[in-house]
């Protein structure tokens, strides 16, 4: 009896010295997650998705410069501020760029670019093997369905791993051609990010098609 006495007293004594362990475990797991969880309660979350550029509806009635292709009749509006270049019939760029508070440049950028007499494919076959996407530099986050003059497209958001930014696109079947929208956009601040991504969004809300 009195060994096993002792031998009861020996297991509570390192039940209790374990207990202590597992106490201070505890209370230190519960203070770390408050010191990293607390901060952010309340706080809102961007989806990464849902913060790239989204076909809505202009902010405003919009009075800019409007650009017509008389060589595939299609047309759109942009801020007279500006820069446009016109590769060729096929192709035109309008972009703006300007110095942050950093001294970097932020930018945006719309190309149009216009692929006619395209191979007999369907839309989705004609993109993965006209224009893929660089796996090695950029990483696809979202893929879904955008509509331009009544005309549903693939929009695909896409993240620069090299340049940093977003360069998304929007492809778009038109009678017998193909309509590619490039939207590249690289902010230093959120606020700008979504100012800017505002803006291309409105110059594609103007696109008309030939009728």
């Amino acid at each position: 009896m009195y060994k096993g006495g002792v031998m009861r007293t020996f297991i509570t004594r390192k039940i209790k010295k374990h207990c202590h362990w597992l106490i201070f475990i505890a209370i230190a797991s519960t203070m770390a997650i408050l010191f990293w969880v607390v901060p952010y309660w309340g706080e809102e979350r961007a989806d990464p998705v849902e913060s790239q550029l989204g076909l809505r509806e202009p902010a405003a009635s919009i009075d800019w410069e409007t650009y017509q292709n008389k060589e595939y009749g299609f047309s759109f509006k942009h801020p007279e501020k500006w820069q446009r270049k016109e590769i060729n019939d096929q192709r035109v760029i309008v972009n703006q760029s300007q110095f942050n508070e950093i001294g970097g440049l932020d930018s945006s950028a719309l190309t149009v670019e216009i692929f006619a007499k395209p191979e007999d494919l369907v839309l989705t076959d004609w993109l993965e093997k006209n224009n893929p996407i660089n796996q090695d530099t950029m990483e696809l986050v979202a893929r879904e369905t955008k509509v331009v003059d009544g005309r549903e497209g693939i929009y695909r958001v896409i993240l620069d791993n090299v340049a940093g930014g977003h360069i998304n696109d929007l492809h778009v079947k038109y009678q017998d051609k193909i309509y590619c929208f490039e939207l590249n956009v690289r902010a230093s601040s959120p606020e700008k990010q979504v100012e800017y991504e505002q803006t291309l969004n409105d110059i594609l809300i103007s696109f008309k098609f030939a009728n």
